[in-house]
């Protein structure tokens, strides 16, 4: 990766202005997890620990009666994106677990559609996943990472 487009932040600039999505494993133990959902009025625990509700009976029938299709949305369980303009200077935050290769084709796939120029990563550790730096340089004007304290 070209050091035009990577950029480290110190933990004061962390929250500013710059990306317009910021990505953020999954681990509820990790500094920057617990900081940015407390900043967000925990969105991520509510959002993640949201149980997902099932249709009632009387909507069911109604949709059998009037021949419409019920859709169900699947669940992607290695992403979750969030809005986040209201909390953070930024647009999107995307928390995502377990396959950074999985991350990164779903970053590359949604650059475009969300119009997303810069990205910024926070690390759980203290150096930048290789897979992100190797993968995703075509896809962000700036790749900016903060480090855990």
């Amino acid at each position: 990766m070209s050091a035009s487009n990577l950029v480290s932040l110190t933990q004061a600039e962390a929250l500013t202005a710059g990306a317009e999505l910021w990505l953020l494993e999954n681990d509820s133990q990790s500094y920057w997890w617990n900081e940015l959902d407390f900043r967000a009025g925990f969105l991520f625990s509510k959002s993640l620990n949201h149980p997902k509700i099932q249709l009632p009976d009387v909507i069911q029938k109604l949709l059998i009666e009037t021949q419409m299709k019920s859709y169900s949305f699947s669940e992607d369980e290695n992403t979750l994106l969030l809005g986040s303009a209201q909390h953070f200077h930024n647009n999107w935050i995307l928390i995502w677990k377990k396959n950074p290769e999985v991350v990164c084709e779903k970053l590359e796939s949604m650059a475009s559609s969300l119009k997303i120029k810069n990205l910024r990563i926070f690390l759980n550790g203290k150096s930048l996943n290789p897979i992100f730096q190797a993968r995703l340089t075509a896809s962000f004007n700036q790749i900016s990472y903060v480090e855990a304290p």
